[in-house]
């Protein structure tokens, strides 16, 4: 995937659906890290996933004029 991401930036993007080389570099790097450290460190838990999503759109629809129906800052 990353050498035809390279490839199609050198003939410049014809094929529009592959992502930019350095995003697919950057994705395929440190999948392994865990929060084993940040635990006991810096009293880090970790939640559902569910909760996290709900929680940012709650945020997001807080804080964003465009989910408000205001005008785009």
């Amino acid at each position: 995937m990353l050498a035809a991401a390279r490839l199609n930036r050198r003939l410049g993007s014809p094929l529009h659906v592959l992502p930019d080389p350095v995003l697919i570099e950057m994705a395929s790097h440190h999948w392994d890290h865990r929060s084993r450290y940040a635990e006991p460190e810096l009293g880090y838990s970790s939640r559902a996933p569910e909760v996290t999503l709900r929680d940012t759109v709650d945020w997001l629809r807080e804080h964003s004029r465009e989910l408000q129906g205001g005008p785009a800052a």
